[in-house]
């Protein structure tokens, strides 16, 4: 419960918080789960209609973050891409085994992702009084964006559609962990 006190700034979040716990006995721990997600969504709609041109500011923050470190992703494969073209026996990705190519893929990944938990970070830190309520509309409208950016397109195969499936669900929930990590160190520094 300390966890949600942390990511909600809400002054009424103690009592829906005493309510949940008391009723957390008698109900399966599915309902126990679905009131808290309701919780964090309920008190980051209100906390965002009583600061609409701050949620505004964050979102603007999240957005200009991520166009920047997307750019800088762009400018870092542009660079590969010349070295490997400079040197081509270096660079072989076709030469290596699966293991090898299928690692550096999810380590790849694994950064791009972590960049988009920064963005979130970045959010959260700057708007540390409200939680993650602010961090929330920038992570679903970058969701969003995703959806409009990575749509299906005729002819696609059912692998292409999976892997933007992943992209779609897993850049809302890396900001949201940022979102999170911020609040993390507030409390503890």
């Amino acid at each position: 419960m300390n966890v949600l006190k942390r990511l909600l700034p809400s002054q009424d979040i103690d009592a829906l918080l005493g309510d949940i716990t008391e009723e957390k006995r008698l109900r399966s721990s599915l309902w126990y789960w679905g009131q808290i997600a309701a919780v964090i969504i309920v008190a980051s709609f209100r906390e965002c209609r009583r600061h609409p041109l701050l949620t505004l500011r964050a979102t603007s923050v999240g957005f200009v973050a991520m166009a920047a470190y997307i750019s800088l992703w762009v400018e870092l494969l542009h660079g590969l891409q010349q070295l490997a073209y400079a040197f081509p026996d270096a660079f072989s990705f076709n030469q290596l085994n699966d293991v090898a190519r299928r690692s550096i893929v999810a380590g790849v990944w694994l950064m791009f992702l972590a960049g988009f938990s920064l963005c979130g970070w970045l959010v959260g830190l700057l708007h540390q009084r409200h939680g993650i309520a602010l961090v929330l509309p920038f992570a679903l409208l970058a969701g969003l964006t995703t959806i409009v950016l990575l749509a299906p397109r005729p002819g696609d195969s059912h692998l292409i559609f999976a892997i933007r499936l992943i992209h779609f669900a897993s850049i809302p929930a890396t900001i949201l962990v940022g979102g999170y990590w911020s609040t993390h160190q507030k409390r503890t520094t």
